[in-house]
């Protein structure tokens, strides 16, 4: 039955114009199109650090490089004649989701590097820019960007999408326990008010002697973090703690926020002493680090114009001054002005953060603890120096504008500026200055707080 079946079958399709040459057929399969098997940065990539993109491509001539930063794509399936149609990343978009501006750089030539033994083609796609941070991207390449110019039907490559996100900054607002007693609890956590933290956040414990101490681990829960500290414990002493989202995106809170005390010592729920009760309010004393904390009174609101010098009410020789008020939507303080030996601040229309639940606005103001302006000096290398790293920051405010004043040193003042640096860009940008001569500082206006520093 299976032979006769078979015949009736054959029968069929000699008169119905049919061949059963199988080997014809075989010959008549088109082989798959080259296609995209993996890319810098990934698909559906997480956190992202803009840095790792950058390349560096040696030129004919010998020292000299072409470099930038640069989308790499691995395409498979690459016989002999296959390789870019053009020299130029032409139709390649990588923009930031919701926007329209192109990324990629058609101007500049892509570079290439076959692996004949694997049989893929990469392709290094260049970038106009740094790629920025906490954005997410979305990356296109059209179809036959590659191929074989006499075929290109048959050789060229199939389309591909594809999106990643970029890293971020974490933000930590607030410390619930600064001081504990040596023998604490590690099961306990410490916890972190905040932001911008995600599963791969981690904490260290940096002593004032610069040794580094990791927690037992680490939990993020509804922007805050939760710190288990470690089982051995942490010896008796000063910490600042350092909050990362990985290599490059390192959130300090310095000064020595966490203390570790002896049994004996520990004096729960007073971490600070009152220097003075003066006319503007109460200023505390922080006892394990340098800093001092005025608390305004409510009355000192409603003016148009507050002037407080802080040397007087907490010395000359105190590195961060916090002033703290509470406040209401209808605050009608007009300007507050923080003067001090270090640095003028003037803050115009303080006001409560819209978006906050806090009733209390925060001002920092004072200079960069040093381990932290040892870092932002490596970023001005091509720069002289002419003053001390000043902080403006805080917690909980808005403004309508600042002023500052830096007195700067070892300089005629013929060449001076004022840099602010940007924490979440990672950068140094110029605000708008003016070099007061007979003084001898530089004012600057920005709308924006930050650190601070006078250049040459």
């Amino acid at each position: 039955m299976r032979k006769i079946f078979s015949v009736i079958v054959a029968m069929i399709l000699i008169i119905g114009g049919f061949s059963l040459d199988v080997h014809g057929s075989a010959n008549n399969t088109e082989k798959p199109r080259p296609k995209v098997i993996s890319t810098t940065p990934g698909y559906e990539q997480k956190y992202l650090n803009p840095e790792n993109l950058f390349e560096r491509f040696p030129t004919e001539t010998a020292g000299e490089y072409i470099e930038g930063y640069y989308l790499t794509v691995v395409f498979n399936n690459i016989e002999s004649g296959i390789k870019p149609l053009n020299k130029y990343p032409q139709g390649v978009t990588l923009s930031i989701k919701g926007e329209s501006e192109n990324m990629v750089d058609s101007n500049k030539e892509m570079n290439i590097k076959e692996n004949k033994d694997k049989k893929e083609l990469t392709i290094y796609i260049p970038l106009r820019e740094k790629l920025k941070d906490n954005q997410i991207y979305n990356g296109y390449i059209p179809e036959s960007i590659i191929g074989d110019s006499t075929d290109i039907e048959k050789t060229g490559n199939t389309e591909y999408r594809w999106s990643f996100s970029t890293n971020y900054f974490p933000k930590a607002e607030r410390l619930y326990e600064g001081s504990i007693v040596e023998s604490y609890d590690w099961r306990y956590p410490m916890v972190i008010d905040g932001s911008m933290f995600h599963e791969n956040t981690y904490v260290e414990f940096r002593a004032s002697t610069g040794r580094i101490y990791s927690p037992d681990r680490v939990s993020v829960y509804d922007e805050q973090l939760y710190i288990y500290l470690p089982r051995r414990g942490l010896p008796v002493g000063l910490y600042d703690i350092i909050i990362s989202n990985g290599r490059d995106y390192d959130t300090f809170m310095v000064y020595g926020v966490l203390s570790v005390v002896e049994e004996g010592d520990y004096i729960p729920n007073q971490e600070y002493k009152i220097i003075q009760n003066s006319s503007y309010g109460i200023v505390k004393g922080d006892l394990n680090s340098s800093k001092d904390t005025l608390e305004l009174k409510s009355r000192e609101l409603d003016k148009y114009y507050l002037e407080i010098n802080l040397d007087e009410l907490m010395g000359n020789n105190t590195w961060v001054r916090n002033i703290e008020y509470p406040t209401s939507w209808s605050s009608n303080l007009g300007e507050l002005v923080l003067k001090s030996k270090w640095t003028n601040v003037s803050i115009k229309s303080p006001k409560l953060y819209g978006s906050t639940d806090e009733k209390n606005i925060n001002f920092r103001v004072g200079r960069v603890e040093q381990s932290i302006a040892d870092i932002l000096k490596k970023k001005l290398i091509d720069k002289n120096i002419k003053s001390n790293f000043i902080e403006v920051s805080g917690n909980n405010f808005d403004f309508a504008g600042l002023t500052i004043e830096i007195p700067y040193f070892e300089s005629d003042g013929r060449r001076l500026k004022i840099l602010r640096y940007d924490e979440e860009l990672r950068i140094f940008e110029e605000i708008v200055s003016t070099t007061e001569f007979i003084d001898g500082k530089v004012k600057g206006i920005t709308n924006r707080p930050g650190i601070f520093v006078v250049v040459e």
